[in-house]
């Protein structure tokens, strides 16, 4: 690959200290750019599931579809760039 190197806090395992590692990252491609990162944070669910908590997900579920009815659920999806739709499938 002809990537960069750059430096990476990684999270080998939930609940273990992060490690700062060099990782290689793919050149962009065609309509890509690379930022460069200033200042970053973590939201409140990556470090709920780093520190090995149980999720429970029940409070994310939005609507709750057949399998074979998947093809609905984009119709409940309207419009926005912050649009969240969490959609659980049922066999």
């Amino acid at each position: 690959m002809d990537g960069e190197c750059v430096a990476a806090a990684v999270a080998w395992e939930a609940g273990k200290p992060l490690v700062i590692e060099e990782v290689e990252v793919s050149p962009p491609l065609a309509n890509e750019v690379r930022l460069k990162i200033l200042f970053t944070s973590l939201c409140h669910t990556d470090v709920y599931f780093w520190e090995a908590k149980e999720l429970e997900l029940e409070k994310f579920v939005t609507h709750s579809l057949p399998f074979t009815e998947i093809h609905e659920a984009f119709e409940l999806m309207l419009k926005g760039k912050g649009l969240r739709c969490i959609i659980r499938m049922e066999s």
